[in-house]
C-alpha cells in the first residue's frame, strides 16, 4: 500500500446524513482533509495511513448507521485497486476489492441532467457494477480475480456490459469495457414522441451538422 489515499465515505441507511455533518469533526486521529463533498459523499486525502480509525470512531457515534468507505491507492496506476469496507456500530468488515474506474469525459451530461439527476443515476449504476465486480482474494493462490472483460485484438474480441437507470425524462447508460474503463452515454426523453435523444458534445453536433450527407434532408 501507498503511503497516500483517498477515501470516499457514504452512508447506506440514511443519505442525508452525512450532508449535516461537519467533515473536519469527522477526523479524529488520521492526517486527513476533505478534498469535496459531492451531494451525500464525502471525500477526503489521507497521508501515512486511511481514515479507518476515523470512520470507526463516526460509526461508534451513529450506530444505527451503515457506513461504506473506499479506500484508493494512490498515486494512481492502471491496475490499482479499491478496498471497500462496512462499518456498523464501531464495528467494521472487509467487503472486498472493486477496480480504480476511469471515465470518459461527460460534462456535457450533467451540463443537461445536473449533478444531482446524474448522481442519483450513477449511484443506481454504480450498485450494479458492485456486484459484478466486488472480488476477495482467492483462498487457493492469494491473487487477486476481478471479473475482466475478454478484450483479446488477435482474435478480434471485445466485451462489454451495459447498464441502464432512468429517472423521469433522464437516462444514464455506462458501457464497462475491459475490467475498470467506463463510457458513460446520457439520453433526454422527447415528452411528444416518448423516443429518447442521445445527450452530444457540442463539438460531436457541430461536426455531424458540418456532414453533407446528414444534412440532405434541411433542404
Amino acid at each position: 500500500m501507498a503511503n497516500y489515499y483517498v477515501t470516499r465515505l457514504e452512508c447506506l441507511t440514511n443519505y442525508e446524513l452525512l450532508k449535516f455533518i461537519d467533515p473536519k469533526k469527522i477526523i479524529k486521529t488520521t492526517n486527513s482533509k476533505l478534498s469535496y463533498s459531492l451531494l451525500d459523499e464525502l471525500v477526503f486525502e489521507s497521508c501515512n495511513d486511511a481514515m479507518h480509525d476515523d470512520i470507526l470512531r463516526l460509526s461508534e457515534k451513529f450506530p444505527s448507521e451503515v457506513f461504506l468507505a473506499r479506500y484508493y491507492d494512490c498515486p494512481d496506476y492502471e491496475e490499482s485497486i479499491t478496498e471497500c469496507y462496512r462499518y456498523e456500530a464501531g464495528e467494521h468488515e472487509f467487503i472486498g476489492y472493486e477496480p480504480k474506474y476511469t471515465f470518459n469525459d461527460h460534462d456535457h451530461i450533467i451540463n443537461i441532467l445536473g449533478e444531482e439527476v446524474t448522481h442519483k443515476l450513477w449511484k443506481r449504476i454504480r450498485r450494479y457494477l458492485f456486484r459484478l465486480d466486488q472480488t476477495k482474494e482467492s483462498l487457493l493462490d492469494g491473487e487477486l480475480h476481478c471479473d475482466i472483460l475478454e478484450h483479446h485484438f488477435d482474435d478480434c474480441v471485445t466485451s462489454s456490459v451495459t447498464i441502464h437507470a432512468e429517472c423521469e425524462n433522464f437516462k444514464l447508460s455506462v458501457d464497462k469495457i475491459r475490467n475498470s474503463e467506463l463510457i458513460f452515454h446520457g439520453y433526454q426523453r422527447d415528452s411528444e414522441t416518448e423516443d429518447w435523444k442521445e445527450i452530444l458534445p457540442e463539438s460531436t453536433i457541430q461536426k455531424n451538422n458540418d456532414l453533407p450527407f446528414l444534412n440532405e434532408d434541411k433542404e
